[in-house]
Formats: C-alpha cells, structure tokens, sequence
C-alpha cells in the first residue's frame, strides 16, 4: 500500500487542503475520493493528486486496497466519520483531527494517529511515522482487529437503533 487517501466532500472545513499541500511538499502520493467546490484548488495545490469523483462501496473498497494511511484532516467537530470505521474494518490505520469526533475512534500509536487541527507542520510531521513499513503493519493489524472485535451485526445495530428511538419515546409520553 502507498498512497495517502482523503474522501469526502472537498470543502473548506474539510481540511483537505492542508492534505494536498503535506503530500505536495512531501512528494507524496495522494487521491482524494469525493468532489465540492474546493477540488479546482485542491489540483492548483498538489497538481500531481488524483481526483476520482464519487465512487460506489465496491470502487471505493478497491482503491482502499492499495492505501497506506487514511488521512481525515477536518477542521470542524464534526460526527464521528463512518470513513475511518471503513478504513479501519478494510485494515487501514487513519490520521485524524483532533478536532473531530473521529479522533474518539483511535488508539494513539496503536489503531491511528492524531494530528493537531490546521497544523500543516503536525501533518507532515505525523505522515512521516508513516514510512516505517513496521509501523503501517501494526496499526493497520491493531485498527482492524478492533474494528471487528466491536462491530455489530446489521440486526444488533438496528434493534439498538429501535430501542433507544422507543425509549426516547417513552420519556416523551412521561411528560
């Protein structure tokens, strides 16, 4: 695996500039999967990084198939990030924001990395624990290990769903 992935939409609190112009200075691959209005700056930024568009779960699962860090460098708290829990279950440590939901779902050093948000210098820094192949192996190992070690069923998920919408309901009928 060897490229760095970006995806989502590109806009501003997405932080992917700062994405594109860390893999720039650092002569990195990256692909960024998704589209928005800041993918012209974006390629203005790094005009060697890919622009796939919008791809299907299947498209998608390919391209993570030859990542080497998910990078999820948002500047807003946003949710959580269902791509890094993606990443994670296909074995792909991801670097995420601290500033984002998504930083609740890594092990410092051991499913992921933090970076500090809008820090290009912090990026770059942490992208280059990156290049000790040892290193890739064990996150990527320790994220999808707890990936499936918690993850529920499709039937858990929604009968866990069900519950609290009836529970939540219920207080609603106390008052």
């Amino acid at each position: 695996n060897h490229f760095l992935l970006g995806i989502g939409r590109l806009s501003p609190e997405k932080g992917f500039s700062l994405l594109a112009q860390s893999a720039a200075e650092l002569e990195k691959e990256v692909v960024f999967i998704g589209e928005g209005e800041r993918r012209e700056e974006l390629q203005k930024i790094n005009p060697k990084a890919i622009f796939t568009g919008w791809l299907s779960s299947e498209e998608i699962r390919e391209k993570m198939k030859k990542t080497r860090v998910l990078v999820f460098p948002s500047l807003w708290h946003e949710t959580q990030g269902l791509v890094v829990q993606e990443a994670a279950a296909n074995g792909i440590p991801a670097l995420v924001s601290d500033s984002s939901a998504a930083s609740e779902l890594i092990e410092k050093n051991e499913t992921g990395v933090l970076i500090r948000s809008n820090d290009l210098e912090d990026l770059k820094e942490k992208l280059h624990l990156f290049d000790n192949d040892v290193f890739v192996q064990k996150l990527s190992q320790k994220a999808y290990e707890k990936f499936w070690a918690n993850n529920q069923s499709e039937s858990d998920y929604f009968g866990s769903l069900v519950s609290t919408y009836d529970q939540a309901l219920a207080e609603k009928k106390e008052k």
